[in-house]
């Protein structure tokens, strides 16, 4: 019995004051009847104070990132941004929780009706890749200018690198040459109606 509880266990080694998950102890041909995280897993650093790591398989995290979504982008409430920005999260704004949420703030002054949809999301270890389709009306003005009442559809882009299960830095890219476009800052220029010249 001890020999097959050994067999199904991950194995961990030290890397630092973190432990990391032996991959080669998950990879089995046969599902492990034992086993409480049958889907990929990954191990997250002990928090501050505690000796121990903890799971959190790639469900969880997945579950985690929608819910920022859901309750700070959607649900305007700005305190859920606290159960998934790290208090060390750094940006242009500042530090912690906060200053992810001020950006998001700007954006729901000038798109009131502002919904974010989820289209892709990958979890890959300590790194999440997040790919978002943002539609709203410019009532507010976006960026200090006019509000133009424009309804705008824009993707955007967030690679998400955790520190245990919180976000301690971001990579965000955003369609903002077709946001302009569509807000008539930019003209297009790629119209999709090109006259012909008239033949000579």
């Amino acid at each position: 019995m001890a020999e097959l509880l050994s067999a199904t266990r991950p194995l961990y080694s030290r890397v630092g004051c973190q432990r990391t998950v032996d991959t080669r102890a998950t990879q089995s041909p046969r599902s492990d009847p034992l086993s409480t995280h049958p889907g990929p897993s990954v191990l997250l650093a002990s928090p501050p104070g505690s000796r121990w790591g903890y799971m959190m398989d790639a469900a969880e995290r997945d579950t985690q990132v929608r819910n920022f979504v859901k309750e700070v982008w959607n649900g305007r409430n700005y305190e859920a941004a606290a159960d998934l920005y790290g208090e060390n999260y750094v940006n242009p704004f500042g530090t912690g929780p906060s200053a992810r949420v001020e950006p998001i703030r700007h954006y729901h002054a000038a798109f009131p009706d502002l919904h974010l949809d989820v289209e892709e999301l990958i979890v890959a270890g300590d790194t999440v890749v997040l790919r978002l389709t943002f539609r709203g009306t410019d009532t507010g003005g976006y960026v200090g200018r006019p509000p133009t009442g424009r309804a705008v559809e824009e993707w955007v882009v967030d690679i998400m690198h955790f520190e245990g299960d919180r976000v301690v830095s971001e990579w965000i890219g955003a369609d903002k040459l077709g946001l302009f476009i569509q807000l008539g800052v930019l003209d297009d220029p790629w119209p999709s109606q090109v006259e012909e010249p008239a033949p000579t």
